[in-house]
């Protein structure tokens, strides 16, 4: 599935793991990919999210409140919790849907709202000035895309 990953969606992984070590926890969960898009304001997904007056900082403190700090020990590799790989797997299965050959980052944000129990949609429910109409924001931003 990663093969069919833009770079930006790509780099969300990247910073997901980042943030999981920032924690220091030893697995990336659907609220450190969300802490991953918004750490990289270039792309598609954290435009939406900004649009929602959802930033990294208070996402962070969300998250923190939510589960907490980690005992700070991570190894090399930090594996995905299963409600991130189902994330994935939504945002994977969007893209099909749409006829989309490569998976952006808001076929991720798609996945973390249509998945619906994460933290990350806990926190995206939260924060969002209006939930209403953002999965409709979305799709439109990605057929705008094609």
């Amino acid at each position: 599935m990663f093969e069919r990953f833009t770079e930006k969606s790509r780099a969300i992984i990247v910073q997901a793991q980042d943030e999981a070590r920032r924690m220091g926890h030893n697995f990336v969960g659907t609220e450190q990919i969300l802490l991953g898009m918004l750490a990289d304001s270039e792309n598609a997904a954290a435009n939406v999210l900004s649009e929602q007056a959802i930033t990294l900082e208070d996402a962070r403190y969300e998250v923190e409140q939510i589960i907490g700090l980690g005992t700070g020990f991570t190894d090399t590799q930090i594996p995905f919790t299963p409600r991130a790989k189902r994330v994935l797997e939504i945002g994977f299965a969007e893209a099909k849907k749409l006829g989309d050959e490569h998976i952006e980052p808001n076929h991720i944000l798609l996945g973390i709202i249509l998945e619906n129990e994460g933290v990350a949609a806990v926190v995206v429910k939260k924060l969002a000035n209006s939930s209403d109409g953002l999965v409709e924001s979305i799709y439109s931003q990605l057929s705008e895309s094609d």
